[in-house]
């Protein structure tokens, strides 16, 4: 934690800044531990404070370290940012514009008139992309659970099941074996509703003769696993057969070209041309994947709007798919760490076609 405030400070020295807010709670936990459901922390050159309410005083007590706490008794966090007194006339203040309500910056204006704020969207954003040793090690671990809950998923399948039931079972493993929540709301699509990416599992049937996409992830100490596997119901046909694998090679293809350096465009590219080359371009419309931590979609985005070269330690996701209306769609997704000269898959569930 203390490293991942020094680098706090130093953009403060570089920005010429006197302070800079958090009020994004995952980032509030990435600098200070808290795990709560209110709090903002305020990093100056020389000391770091941080504030909750009443609730959270005995939690924030054996959570935080290293940071002054103050507890707001009533009328607010911004309220009692003021009664401390420490951010005085003409200090420059960063925050994330990302992340602040507007009556949250009304009411930081209102309480410091004579402070002047910059926006620095994104600036915590892109430093807790890239993962220290013990960030690396929570995602291994949640991407192991998330692959016990795969093979705990598949032997329980059965026609006749909902998709509701599908997803049910998931997320009740999840809370069990992991941090008592879903990385997400779990996604299961059976049948033409694979064409949606995004799809919310229904009282839909399994039926035998289809496909059926699971994407969930389990989260361990805070850090979210990701993975999507499309599994078959009964005897695929070629086209199954064939666009399944057009998939699990495009996403192999990005797999293999992870190393730092490349760009999220470059990397896109990569899976997007060989869909595109086997002509089913038009159907792959999402970016190639995503960063992974404390939250599920975070930095570095693997998409064409992304043309910053990768870094090592960086956590992402490479899950290509093609979705085609009134038919189905298919999609693979492991999570991937980004190392010097390459890349460690830790997501571990097979990816073969598996038939049930």
């Amino acid at each position: 934690m203390i490293n991942r405030v020094k680098k706090i400070k130093k953009f403060l020295g570089k920005n010429k800044l006197d302070g800079f807010l958090v009020f994004d709670l995952s980032n509030v936990r990435y600098l200070s531990g808290y795990t709560g459901s209110n709090g903002l922390c305020f990093i100056t050159n020389d000391k770091q404070y941080f504030f909750t309410d009443f609730r959270y005083k005995s939690q924030s007590k054996m959570e935080v370290k290293n940071f002054e706490i103050h507890i707001a008794e009533s009328g607010g966090l911004i309220k009692k940012l003021k009664e401390v007194n420490i951010i005085s006339k003409d200090k420059k203040i960063g925050f994330e514009g990302n992340n602040i309500l507007l009556d949250q910056f009304r009411d930081l204006e209102k309480s410091f008139p004579n402070a002047k704020f910059e926006n620095n969207s994104m600036v915590l954003e892109n430093i807790a992309s890239v993962k220290d040793d013990s960030e690396l090690e929570f995602l291994r671990k949640a991407a192991d659970i998330t692959d016990k809950i795969f093979d705990k998923i598949i032997k329980e399948i059965k026609i006749g099941m909902s998709e509701k039931e599908i997803a049910s079972k998931i997320s009740y493993y999840s809370k069990i074996m992991g941090d008592n929540e879903d990385s997400f709301a779990p996604i299961v699509a059976s049948g033409i509703n694979g064409a949606k990416p995004h799809h919310t599992p229904s009282d839909k049937k399994i039926v035998n003769n289809e496909f059926i996409t699971m994407d969930f992830g389990a989260v361990y100490n805070g850090y979210h696993g990701d993975m999507t596997r499309t599994i078959f119901i009964g005897e695929p046909d070629e086209k199954q057969k064939k666009i399944y694998e057009i998939v699990l090679k495009s996403q192999i293809k990005g797999i293999e070209n992870v190393k730092s350096g490349i760009t999220g465009k470059e990397l896109d590219s990569v899976s997007r041309k060989y869909i595109t080359d086997k002509g089913y371009g038009e159907y792959f419309g999402h970016g190639l994947g995503h960063g992974i931590g404390l939250v599920v979609h975070a930095e570095p985005r693997v998409s064409q709007k992304n043309e910053k070269p990768l870094k090592a330690n960086q956590v992402i996701t490479i899950e290509p798919g093609i979705y085609i209306p009134k038919w189905g769609g298919i999609r693979i997704e492991d999570d991937v760490i980004v190392t010097k000269d390459g890349y460690e898959v830790i997501s571990k569930s097979p990816k073969k076609l598996l038939v049930l």
